[in-house]
């Protein structure tokens, strides 16, 4: 059985003694010679980035839409205030609410929905 280790070392090219494994000389001043060449010619324009631009642009108009929803959508206390009663009248009682606080610091708030019918 062969050794992994051993094909490991032999193809290690920085191993003490390792000269078989690399380029040539010239194949290496060759390669050399085209990557200075190409450093010479690369381009020093500023790279646009669309995605952190696209990214912000759907940030900005999701908050400008909740803003302006906002501004217009009614309340559910005006709603349930301007809503007709049941039974004829014209305004339904204000909500209310029973709020309470326990020893760890928990606050427990319950609406009483006036129009609820089990």
């Amino acid at each position: 059985m062969n050794d992994v280790g051993k094909w490991l070392r032999d193809a290690d090219p920085l191993a003490p003694g390792n000269v078989d494994v690399g380029f040539a000389p010239a194949d290496a001043q060759t390669v050399r010679r085209a990557m200075l060449a190409a450093l010479v010619e690369r381009r020093t324009e500023t790279v646009f980035w669309p995605q952190p631009l696209a990214i912000a642009a759907t940030i900005a108009l999701a908050l400008a839409s909740g803003v302006v929803l906002g501004r217009h959508l009614p309340s559910l206390r005006d709603a349930a205030r301007d809503a007709p009663a049941r039974d004829g009248g014209t305004q339904i009682a204000e909500l209310r609410q029973l709020q309470f606080a326990t020893p760890g610091g928990t606050r427990v708030i319950w609406v009483f929905n006036p129009d609820f019918q089990p």
